[in-house]
C-alpha cells in the first residue's frame, strides 16, 4: 500500500478511506478538509472518512450523500470518540 497526497492522485477507485488530520501535530483547516473531500469525490465512487469533527455540511456541499455512519469510542469512558462516515 502506498500513501500519498490525495491532491496528486490520478487513479480512480471504488472506495477512498480517509483518516482526517487531527491533534496537535497534524491539523487541517476547514478549507484543507474541504479540499480533501473534493479530491476524494474526484477519485472515488464511495468514501469512508474518520473524523473527530462534524463534517456533514462539507460532505453535502461537495456533492456527496451520507449513506451510513457510526461512532468508535476509545477507552472505557469514551474519552476519545471518532465518527466513521460513509458517503457516495
Amino acid at each position: 500500500m502506498e500513501v500519498k497526497d490525495i491532491a496528486v492522485e490520478e487513479g480512480h477507485y471504488d472506495v477512498a478511506i480517509i483518516d482526517m488530520p487531527y491533534n496537535f501535530f497534524c491539523q487541517a483547516t476547514p478549507e484543507e478538509q474541504y479540499a480533501i473531500i473534493k479530491h476524494a469525490k474526484r477519485i472515488a465512487d464511495r468514501v469512508v472518512i474518520l473524523t473527530i469533527e462534524d463534517m456533514d455540511e462539507m460532505i453535502l456541499i461537495a456533492g456527496f450523500t451520507i449513506v451510513d455512519r457510526g461512532v468508535a469510542n476509545k477507552g472505557k469512558k469514551a474519552l476519545f470518540s471518532r465518527q466513521v462516515i460513509v458517503f457516495e
